[in-house]
């Protein structure tokens, strides 16, 4: 039972994060105008690679599948960020259409998928290590015992 809840708070929270990520890039435009000096192309970058962390660890903590889990991230990243430039951009005629843009979002969710797999890579990795420190240093004390033990 407390992990379907502990599942629901994640996907909850990875919904969440998605659409304040989505937000986000649609203010791309309004955002260059102020003073913080961004680029349309950082923002774009930004976002994909954010969506496709966020959603890639999210599925990685849900279902422990490190590949499948990146290529999700990737998947959802780059369809946000062309389904934004072809929904908002151009049939709402609400921003400025760009291919740059769906190239550059779509980059930017590719190396945030790559960066998430090493990093979830390197987690397992020092999970695994420090189960074999635990093991080793259980089997070492029990040796231990035995040497000293009274017979």
């Amino acid at each position: 039972m407390g992990k379907l809840i502990l599942k629901q708070k994640a996907m909850k929270t990875t919904i969440l994060t998605a659409l304040l990520v989505i937000s986000f890039a649609i203010n791309a435009q309004e955002t260059r105008k102020q003073a913080v000096k961004i680029s349309d192309d950082q923002l774009h970058y930004l976002a994909g690679n954010g969506i496709s962390a966020g959603v890639g660890y999210t599925m990685n903590f849900l279902t422990k599948k490190p590949v499948l889990s990146s290529l999700a991230g990737f998947v959802t990243g780059a369809a946000i960020g062309i389904g934004k430039e072809i929904i908002y951009d151009k049939a709402m005629n609400r921003g400025t259409y760009s291919t740059a843009d769906m190239a550059t979002t779509a980059w930017g969710s590719l190396v945030g998928a790559l960066s998430l797999r090493v990093v979830i890579h390197i987690e397992n990795k020092h999970h695994q290590s420090h189960f074999l420190f635990k093991k080793n240093k259980a089997n070492n004390d029990q040796i231990i015992k035995d040497l000293y033990a009274v017979h």
